[in-house]
């Protein structure tokens, strides 16, 4: 009985450390930014918040989750892939919804706290 439940709680750690435990460490296992690529960024300033759609450049990395954080006029956005579960699900696509005040946002970055990629820039026609 002890050995089945060392087995069940493993399993269970397995699955919910990759996913979830990264985010206790803010930006710092959030994915390359250069991997991450951008489809489309709607900023919706009547309801507060900013969609964003992409995906990854790597074929086998699946989408994990994002944490963000506003400083200033800038959101801070991590993107989290992980190759383990690219094996079982082949996908790395993703559209998030961050809710938000979006008055004073000036520049969104996608970042893992090395790196840092600007995806927009108010005001800036090769954002908009």
């Amino acid at each position: 009985m002890i050995l089945i439940s060392i087995i069940f709680v493993a399993l269970i750690a397995i699955y919910f450390i990759p996913h979830y435990g990264w985010r206790l460490y803010g930006f710092k296992y959030c994915s390359n930014p250069s991997m991450v690529v951008i489809r489309s960024i709607t900023i919706n300033n009547n309801e507060n918040f900013v969609n964003i759609i992409g995906d990854t450049s790597s074929s086998l990395d699946a989408y994990v989750g994002k944490i963000y954080k506003k400083d200033d006029d800038t959101l801070y956005i991590g993107i989290k892939y992980n190759s383990l579960f690219g094996f079982f699900k082949r996908d790395g696509s993703f559209d998030t919804k961050i809710e938000i005040n979006t008055s004073d946002i000036e520049k969104i970055i996608i970042t893992n706290n090395q790196e840092n990629k600007t995806i927009y820039i108010k005001g800036s026609p090769q954002y908009e």
